[in-house]
């Protein structure tokens, strides 16, 4: 016999494990389909085989069942429905499957089974209960259990689905199969469910360690169910058959050991998370300590720094650290909606009710100024030792806060001294 193929022409049972049977209930009592014609062709006996993937079956309301039925398996179908104006098939009590989803043959098509690849001494663990069946794609009844190892032989095509050997006659879905790569202690995989961040551009692994060439971005958010180690790393699945590593490194954030310090490289304007507005500004080089970050659903990091303040972070307003862009991403909560509706009108702007003067900090003097009438959007506010507080309105030009020749379009004048940044002597000694 050929070791590299082997073609078994046969024809497929009904492919229903008796646990599925034990979901879907006696399938005797589902009416027999009526005579099927496509394309000119008489079906008496229409099987359904699945598409490639595999699909799930629904109930007659057309919701999920939990029943999923695998890539290039075969079912005897009942009697059609409509369901959301398409048509489905019972291959159970109250389970359906799309027309859509299947292929509807007479009897149940041959099947051609083929090596994949000799695999050697691996052993196996089952990250879940595992069905078997036979080289034929038949079960035969007996189910491996969650957690158990198994020496493994080759790996198969059967039925257009991975399996494999491990027993005479006898094959598990790859699927189902966590394997190291020789016969010494198996790959054990640690359920998750857990969302991790990306801290650089991320190459996707297949479930025995081998890279795909495909990658995930730096800084995305996926969600994981399990996570092994294997060459070293800590893996973790991201979706079927893929895994990406974070090189190496355990699964514990950068705030595990309590507060940070972050020192920013830009000005950075707050946002304020109880009145839900941008406010005050935070000066390049000022240092910031926090204790936790938020991502939203548009991927913007926020990390706290006061009861209701929170600092975005863009990867360029960072300053170099032991702490990187990458590790607070990593950390951050997901809150979808955080910081993506803020009140844009309750920014701060200065209506004038008198004339009045700005001060202007490269001359260190009183300029210009500003007409009754005027409004002025204040990006800044800062606050001296004799408890004046400064608007900031352009490049080194401030206003004076005062309600007596101003008004404020959020709150008033009184508001202003939680937005400050204290600057001692600041505006102290103008220049007359």
């Amino acid at each position: 016999m050929n070791k590299k193929k082997i073609l078994l022409a046969s024809t497929l049972a009904v492919l229903i494990a008796p646990t599925v049977l034990n979901n879907i209930g006696d399938q005797s009592t589902i009416a027999q389909a009526d005579p099927i014609t496509i394309n000119g062709d008489t079906l008496n006996n229409p099987i359904g085989t699945v598409d490639y993937g595999g699909i799930d079956a629904v109930d007659s309301n057309g919701n999920k069942t939990g029943l999923f039925l695998p890539g290039k398996s075969s079912w005897k179908l009942g009697s059609a429905i409509q369901i959301n104006g398409q048509t489905y098939y019972g291959i159970g009590v109250n389970q359906y499957v799309s027309l859509q989803d299947i292929v509807v043959s007479d009897n149940v098509p041959p099947v051609e089974n083929t090596l994949v690849k000799e695999t050697g001494n691996q052993i196996g663990t089952l990250n879940q209960a595992a069905t078997v069946i036979d080289m034929s794609g038949n079960a035969n009844g007996i189910v491996l259990p969650a957690g158990s190892s198994w020496k493994l032989g080759n790996l198969y095509s059967i039925n257009g689905s991975n399996y494999y050997q491990v027993a005479t006659n006898e094959y598990i879905a790859e699927s189902t199969v966590n394997t190291n790569n020789s016969a010494g202690s198996p790959v054990v995989a640690t359920p998750e469910n857990t969302d991790i961040a990306l801290p650089t551009d991320t190459q996707i692994f297949d479930d025995n360690g081998n890279a795909t060439g495909k990658y995930l971005p730096k800084g995305s958010f996926w969600h994981s169910d399990f996570s092994k180690s294997m060459n070293n790393s800590r893996y973790y699945r991201i979706a079927t058959n893929e895994w990406v590593t974070l090189g190496g490194s355990s699964t514990s954030n950068v705030f595990d050991n309590g507060p940070v310090t972050l020192t920013l490289s830009k000005n950075t304007q707050l946002y304020n998370s109880s009145s839900n507005t941008y406010t005050r500004t935070l000066p390049a080089g000022s240092a910031w300590r926090t204790f936790s970050a938020v991502k939203n659903k548009n991927d913007q990091i926020f990390v706290k720094v006061s009861t209701d303040e929170w600092l975005p972070l863009n990867g360029t307003n960072l300053a170099d650290g032991s702490v990187t862009f990458a590790d607070i991403v990593y950390a951050a909560n997901y809150d979808a909606e955080f910081a993506v509706n803020y009140d844009q009108d309750k920014t701060i702007t200065a209506n004038l009710i008198k004339d009045q003067k700005v001060y202007d900090t490269s001359s260190n003097s009183m300029t210009r100024t500003l007409p009754s009438g005027s409004s002025w959007k204040i990006s800044q506010v800062v606050r001296n030792n004799q408890n004046q507080f400064w608007g900031k309105v352009s490049n080194n030009e401030w206003l004076l806060i005062d309600a007596n020749t101003m008004s404020m379009n959020y709150g008033d004048s009184d508001s202003v001294p939680s937005m400050a940044t204290s600057e001692p002597s600041f505006a102290t000694n103008i220049a007359q």
